[in-house]
């Protein structure tokens, strides 16, 4: 097939799997004109030569799909137009790439960047699953600022409904944005997996606080952040009430905090959340946020590390440095424990330290490293208590202010 412009197939996204056939050969490119299809399903067969070589397909502008679905197959090539996105709109995405015949999407010939692939809640045929696909120089105009809607794929909420895709063996290279955003809602259901994200200008992720348990594991991360901008260097996490119970798995770089993590129960009635952090997970919290536990509503922390893998909640910025507020242990906090770890950077405020025990608190400290608080390297607040357990000497208590847990009833102040 070869039409008058050099193009085996121009047609409209409604009819463009209609003349897209696995039994059929392509002796040029083909064109899938920017268009919207509502209330259909999809299929894009691997367009090859006679030869057996893929042919690409090449999208003039962006494509929607409405109430539908869109299934592409293996070893599939599209070929983006500057600025150019998939939008799927409360509809199904189906790549079904292989180890190897990945669906690839880049960059036409023309261009030197594409938008993004839009996940808008979901489809009634069910979520989206992405397995062994290439995003390559996605994330629009890398002129641009940092902006939560910039990334090779973003995630989003649709009428109260999130999408939840997932998504397995999938590269993300070279996002001139992020590499995936989530909107508020929005997560993978622990379904994205053994996946790489390299080379985006800002973080490999983006994603609210109460939903990085259900991302996945086996991820790759490192090696973003090329603009060097302070606060990208991990998984940007925003501030967020956690209410679900999570484990939080030590990625190959850090969660970086940019905003207060509230850790209790969303109503009294409802299930405590725990949070478990993995050994070796480091979590870097922004100039005065705060980890609070308990204190509005039941929660409990659950972070063991071991000697060889501690977990650290630290700063953002440890070079200038900037201080955070610390954590805050309150009422409903029972059966929390800190256990090879270390907490650095706290006590932003006066009167404060890194670790914070409030009135109703009942935590139990092992061997926990103090350091760097610029107040107190912790407080027990009138009403609170903790459990030290282990000897003082399997404790670290360096460059605080003033080295040591200030009980503020008795006004005394130990390194317990």
């Amino acid at each position: 097939m070869l039409d008058v412009v050099g193009m085996s197939v121009s047609a409209p996204l409604g009819g463009f799997s209609d003349v897209l056939k696995a039994t059929n050969t392509y002796e040029s490119p083909l064109r899938v004109r920017a268009s919207t299809a509502t209330g259909l399903d999809l299929v894009w067969a691997h367009p090859t030569a006679s030869d057996a070589s893929t042919q690409p397909i090449r999208p003039t502008g962006n494509l929607a799909v409405v109430d539908g679905s869109l299934t592409i197959a293996a070893g599939t090539l599209v070929q983006m137009p500057t600025n150019g996105q998939l939008d799927m709109n409360e509809s199904q995405l189906v790549v079904e790439g292989t180890v190897s015949s990945p669906v690839v999407f880049a960059t036409a010939p023309s261009a030197s960047f594409w938008n993004r692939i839009r996940l808008r809640g979901q489809g009634g045929d069910g979520i989206s699953r992405i397995r062994h696909a290439v995003l390559d120089t996605a994330g629009s105009d890398p002129s641009l600022d940092a902006d939560w809607r910039r990334a090779a794929l973003l995630v989003e909420v649709r009428r109260g409904v999130a999408a939840t895709p997932a998504i397995s063996g999938t590269t993300i290279t070279n996002s001139q944005g992020y590499g995936v955003v989530f909107s508020d809602q929005a997560h993978c259901g622990g379904q994205c997996t053994d996946n790489t994200v390299v080379g985006s200008r800002f973080s490999a992720v983006r994603m609210h606080g109460n939903f990085i348990g259900r991302f996945g594991t086996g991820n790759e991360l490192a090696g973003n952040n090329t603009s060097t901008t302070l606060g990208h260097e991990g998984v940007w996490v925003v501030g967020d009430r956690i209410d679900v119970g999570a484990t939080w798995p030590a990625n190959d770089v850090p969660y970086v905090v940019q905003g207060d993590l509230e850790l209790r129960q969303d109503a009294g009635n409802s299930p405590v959340p725990v949070l478990t952090i993995d050994p070796g997970a480091e979590l870097r919290f922004a100039e005065n946020r705060r980890l609070r536990v308990g204190d509005g509503g039941d929660g409990i922390l659950d972070a063991q590390g071991d000697p060889s893998h501690p977990i650290t909640f630290t700063t953002l910025d440890a070079a200038t440095p900037v201080h955070w507020r610390g954590m805050f242990l309150g009422q409903g906090s029972d059966g929390s424990v800190l256990d090879a770890v270390t907490v650095s950077f706290g006590g932003r405020n006066d009167n404060t330290g890194n670790v914070n025990f409030l009135a109703g608190s009942l935590v139990t400290i092992g061997a926990v490293s103090f350091t760097d608080s610029d107040n107190y390297a912790g407080l027990i607040f009138d009403g609170g208590s903790a459990t030290f357990a282990g000897s003082p000497a399997s404790r670290v208590y360096s460059g605080n202010g003033f080295d040591c847990i200030l009980d503020v009833r008795t006004r005394t102040c130990e390194p317990l």
